[in-house]
């Protein structure tokens, strides 16, 4: 009797592990950039986990990104990975079967570098500069100092003006950082441009042998010139990956209180791929304006809270800047009526000076 147990157990063990066989599949749907999963329905199972795992090039720490599979009609389960990558890229996928006991597996899937991706995050963007006339006779200008970071730091920095579709043919400048200790000044770098108005500036880096893809650190300065000296503001320059909509931890809105009529307020997005800008107003915790404005790549969108929304926002109405798909900074100035000093707000993201790998969708 004990010999038949024995045996009992053991064919019950092995049709367990053979009803746990997933037969995990992937199909290119697109160019390396879209996969479909596929494996079989595993009897007992109430849905399915899918994992992959990231770990930090600079610290080790590994994370786990995490989604629920629900099971539907049909033999197999369907599901489609998508990544947008400016270098190739290998991810480990594990799938896991809920309510089944040690029911899993594992399938590496490549995905191939986007040039369009490389285009738009192989790059530092300074989001608002301007050399310009504006109200009560202020002259606003920008300074910029480039910084080496690393040796032998060369590219462009690229000039787009707002409000108009951006162009490969804007003016361009060169730059060239033999050390870390160089530093390029401009005193009005739109005028360096030999353009005028407002603007974004994008600062494209070559490829090095030595540090493959890398930027100078931007100092930029935004004031206004009169006869006493000049007032101003900071700002920092930003990189797409923060911003794009791919990204799980993607900046995608930000809000303003509105304030009095001693300030007058500009609103503002700088795309960096085709994308919607809303521009909300609020009073009393109701919506009370909305417009959207389709922005094309690399476009920069900077104009008053009336033409942006349509309505003169009172003080304190609550004013949102969203950017649900595609990706963009956010931005809005405050410039004083009397000084016309102003003030530049954007969301703050750490500074990459690398900016050769990045991805969205991992």
């Amino acid at each position: 009797m004990k010999a038949i147990a024995l045996f009992v157990s053991c064919v019950l063990a092995i049709s367990a592990e053979a009803a746990c066989t997933l037969n995990l599949q992937k199909e290119d749907l697109g160019r390396g950039e879209r996969w479909e999963l596929s494996w079989d329905k595993v009897p007992g199972a109430t849905g399915f986990i899918l994992e992959s795992p990231r770990t930090d090039p600079d610290t080790g720490t590994v994370t786990t990104r995490r989604r629920d599979v629900p099971i539907e009609a049909g033999t197999r389960v369907v599901t489609e990975v998508s990544v947008k990558t400016s270098q190739n890229l290998t991810i480990p996928y594990r799938v896991t079967a809920v309510g089944v006991a040690d029911c899993s597996g594992t399938i590496d899937v490549t995905f191939v570098s986007s040039v369009v991706f490389e285009r738009m995050t192989r790059k530092s963007v300074i989001p608002l500069v301007g050399s310009a006339r504006g109200a009560n006779n202020s002259n606003f200008k920008t300074s910029l100092r480039l910084r080496g970071t690393k040796r032998n730091q060369r590219g462009i920095l690229l000039f787009h003006p707002a409000n108009v579709p951006a162009r490969d043919s804007d003016p361009v400048l060169t730059y060239s950082l033999p050390t870390t200790s160089d530093v390029i000044v401009y005193d009005d770098v739109v005028a360096a441009f030999g353009a005028t108005g407002l603007g974004s500036i994008e600062i494209i880096p070559d490829f090095s042998s030595e540090h493959g893809w890398t930027v100078p650190y931007a100092e930029v300065r935004l004031f206004n010139v009169d006869a006493t000296g000049t007032y101003g503001t900071l700002e920092a320059q930003t990189q797409a990956i923060d911003f794009l909509s791919g990204n799980p931890d993607a900046i995608t809105s930000l809000i303003l209180t509105t304030p009095g009529p001693e300030l007058r307020v500009n609103l503002g997005v700088r795309a960096f791929e085709e994308t919607i800008a809303t521009m909300k107003v609020s009073r009393n915790g109701d919506v009370i304006a909305s417009r959207d404005w389709p922005l094309t790549r690399d476009f920069l969108f900077f104009n008053s809270a009336l033409a942006s929304t349509g309505i003169t926002p009172q003080p304190g109405d609550l004013i949102t800047i969203e950017i649900p798909s595609g990706g963009g900074v956010p931005m809005y100035s405050l410039t004083d009526n009397r000084t016309n000093d102003p003030a530049l707000f954007m969301p703050p993201t750490r500074i990459q000076f690398d900016v050769g790998a990045a991805d969205v969708g991992f």
